[in-house]
């Protein structure tokens, strides 16, 4: 059977990101294990010895299907003693939301399980530099636009980060790659290739 993908399609406005560097590593998304939140904290935890500013703030929502891993994860952040490093965001309305991601220096995300990543396209939008892990339908979502990295190595994973962070050469040349991918997704011509594959 021959399979193909289509985007999730929306409007994803290109908005003014703030120039000043930062440290708030952000990830927007629903509490679950495939999320795998506890690799953003174990991320954070070798960032923090990078430099000691860097903080995760976690945009999304806890839901009590998952309590045992939301348990996991709160315990994980005290046993990392991370929590005055971490900032949790639950039922934000739209300003809020836009509050929040304009506020972020960088993306990450380290999911094992995704179907097209808006949240990654919201963030490219905001001119967030967007770092992932490699897996399902994020690799078609980042493209050469963002960082894509294929192992869990969290101290490699934080260097590169701190990287990007202070770097703002690199970070420019990513944020080009970003606007472009975000521009390609607004001119999809989805109608078009709904068609096409319809037909075949």
């Amino acid at each position: 059977v021959k399979m193909s993908v289509l985007p999730v399609i929306r409007n994803y406005p290109l908005l003014e990101k703030k120039k000043s560097p930062g440290y708030r590593i952000g990830f927007l998304g629903r509490w679950a294990p495939n999320k795998k939140l506890e690799d953003l904290l174990f991320t954070l935890f070798y960032l923090k010895k990078i430099h000691p500013d860097y903080k995760l703030i976690l945009l999304g929502k806890k839901n009590q299907i998952f309590n045992l891993y939301n348990n996991q994860i709160t315990n994980l952040i005290n046993e990392l003693e991370l929590s005055e490093s971490i900032e949790i965001y639950e039922n934000l309305d739209d300003d809020e939301m836009n509050r929040e991601m304009l506020n972020l220096d960088l993306y990450l995300s380290m999911s094992e399980h995704e179907g097209f990543g808006i949240p990654i396209l919201e963030a490219m939008s905001y001119g967030i530099p967007v770092i992932a892990f490699s897996s399902s339908a994020v690799i078609e979502t980042v493209s050469e636009a963002g960082i894509l990295f294929t192992k869990k190595e969290f101290p490699l994973v934080a260097e590169l980060i701190h990287k990007i962070a202070t770097s703002s050469d690199l970070k420019n040349l990513i944020l080009k790659k970003q606007s472009e991918r975000v521009m390609r997704y607004n001119n999809f011509p989805f109608k078009e290739k709904l068609l096409d594959l319809l037909q075949k």
